[in-house]
């Protein structure tokens, strides 16, 4: 487990961010010189969002295309914080990384290949993290062909997976399990807000996880701690999942969540019920 990491408080309380937005990149344009994804995805954040109190810590390799750090800094202007991580790929620790630079209470994880559809979604993250037992929530991501990409976390026979992938936009899910707020056994981190005390003192993202599973096994040692994990279909994006990265799962990495939650992956899932009726 990765050592939990210390807390940073801005100097100045006003100039603090509600949230703060934790983007792991490796800010490369393509092959034939397209549009980075991080600029996409930062451009529809700034263009997008109706709620404006946030930061944006971009966690970007050593070796990131100029071009793209220059056109992140003429989007996102002084709302932008850039973090040189060095070191082969790993989410895990460039999130944990990205988090200690961070200066807000929440932090919302966000991967570089996902883009805004529903104006207020931090608004709705936000309202939904508010009870004090709640401290990650996840939202309603959608594949390019409109079909649901994760409605939250399931664990079946033993192995995580997404809740509706593959339904139709617009589906309502079992007994309208996708049309209104839902408690899960976890949500991905290509987007989720999280406390960032809670964050930090389970000990962030496992770093022994450096692709895959980080999310489920954070998911996990959340509700250790009693606390719970929420879903909701009220902020939207879409996630081109994988666009920027090998989707290879490790034999590794899938013994490692075994090894350590393996009787916790066979456990029956959490209610459906609706989350908002229990306060």
């Amino acid at each position: 487990m990765a050592p939990a990491a210390p807390r940073l408080r801005a100097t100045n309380p006003s100039d603090q961010p509600a949230i703060s937005i934790v983007i792991p990149t490796r800010a490369q344009q393509g092959d034939d010189g397209s549009t980075s994804v991080v600029v996409a995805c930062v451009t529809s954040i700034i263009e997008k969002s109706t709620f404006r109190d946030f930061e944006i810590v971009v966690v970007h390799d050593s070796g990131a295309a100029p071009a793209v750090l220059t056109a992140l800094k003429k989007i996102a202007g002084t709302s932008l914080r850039l973090v040189r991580f060095d070191g082969p790929f790993n989410f895990s620790r460039k999130m944990n990384l990205g988090v200690v630079q961070a200066r807000g209470n929440f932090i919302l994880s966000l991967n570089d290949d996902v883009e805004v559809i529903s104006v207020d979604w931090l608004e709705q993250l936000r309202e939904t993290i508010e009870p004090a037992d709640v401290a990650m929530v996840g939202a309603m991501l959608y594949f390019a062909n409109d079909t649901i990409q994760h409605a939250g976390h399931a664990h079946r026979g033993g192995l995580p997976t997404h809740v509706g992938m593959g339904e139709p936009r617009g589906s309502s899910g079992p007994e309208g399990d996708y049309l209104d707020v839902r408690e899960r056994v976890g949500v991905t981190a290509a987007c989720a807000l999280i406390r960032r005390d809670v964050f930090e003192d389970v000990g962030g993202f496992c770093e022994l996880l450096p692709g895959n599973y980080n999310d489920v096994d954070l998911s996990l040692k959340l509700r250790s701690r009693g606390y719970r994990i929420l879903w909701t279909p009220r902020a939207e994006l879409y996630h081109f999942e994988s666009v920027s990265r090998s989707p290879e799962i490790s034999g590794y990495e899938l013994d490692f969540l075994h090894n350590r939650w393996g009787s916790h992956l066979t456990l029956v899932d959490v209610s459906n019920a609706v989350a908002e009726s229990r306060g």
